[in-house]
């Protein structure tokens, strides 16, 4: 954990003193930057591990930021956590379809953003390890010793991607992922309507006696409301979400 970097985005003062105390506590390495123009250079020279970007800031608000980050091919992938005092439905929306990795509203709780933080770093590490696991383009695959994080980048109903579902999920695959958890990103997804949904039912079949985890981001609603999922399927926004109905689980059953 030393060698892990948040950067830390907001025109707050006080904001940045409390979570640089708090998460340099935690063990990160923590940098600040008072406003949007500032943190983009930033990160370019910085690369964080991690960003954690708030929304309303003067002549660059968050949204901005998080479009120039995604833009450049130094800082596109870093993961960015948005945390801030904007808790209108359709601002977490924008937020989840431009790729957040997940989204807080202030005041938090310490405990449950450093979960999210953890989670979002050892997930972001997992999926860097995609396209060296990869079996198809439209299929990523990648594990650690408890799960495997399985993500889809093409809309599910193409006859594409039904091939290649084909070719990937085979006998030799459910045996590599015998007693792992599977998780399912959607994240990348740019649109499920109900043709997909159907197709991510019979998908879903095949993982039957194994515990299966939804990550949606912005699919979440649409899920929901139109897939019929055995109850046991657990469906979340976000990979914070996730990692803490997991360690919750794991408190219970100890």
């Amino acid at each position: 954990m030393a060698d892990e970097i948040i950067q830390l985005i907001d025109d707050d003062p006080l904001t940045l003193k409390i979570l640089d105390e708090q998460l340099s506590g935690a063990g990160y390495r923590v940098f600040t930057s008072l406003s949007g123009r500032v943190g983009l250079e930033t990160s370019k020279s910085l690369n964080p591990n991690m960003i954690l970007l708030d929304v309303k800031m003067p002549v660059m608000d968050g949204f901005q930021v998080l479009k120039m980050l995604r833009e450049d091919e130094i800082t596109r992938n870093i993961p960015v956590i948005m945390l801030t005092s904007v808790k209108e439905k359709e601002t977490v929306i924008r937020a989840m379809k431009s790729g957040v990795l997940d989204y807080m509203v202030k005041p938090y709780d310490v405990n449950t953003l450093i979960a999210k933080i953890k989670a979002g770093l050892h997930y972001g590490g997992m999926k860097r390890q995609e396209l060296a696991e990869g079996l198809s383009e439209r299929i990523y695959t990648s594990h650690d010793d408890e799960s495997v994080l399985i993500s889809f980048k093409s809309v599910l109903s193409e006859k594409s991607f039904i091939q290649e579902a084909k070719t990937v999920f085979n006998a030799v695959f459910f045996k590599r992922i015998m007693n792992r958890d599977c998780i399912f990103d959607l994240r990348a997804v740019m649109e499920i309507e109900t043709a997909d949904v159907k197709i991510f039912e019979i998908i879903i079949k095949l993982f039957s006696n194994r515990n299966v985890l939804v990550v949606a981001g912005r699919h979440y609603g649409s899920l929901v409301a139109n897939a019929n999922f055995d109850d046991d399927i657990q469906i979340f926004i976000s990979f914070g979400d996730m990692e803490l109905y997991r360690l919750k689980k794991k408190h219970t059953k100890a």
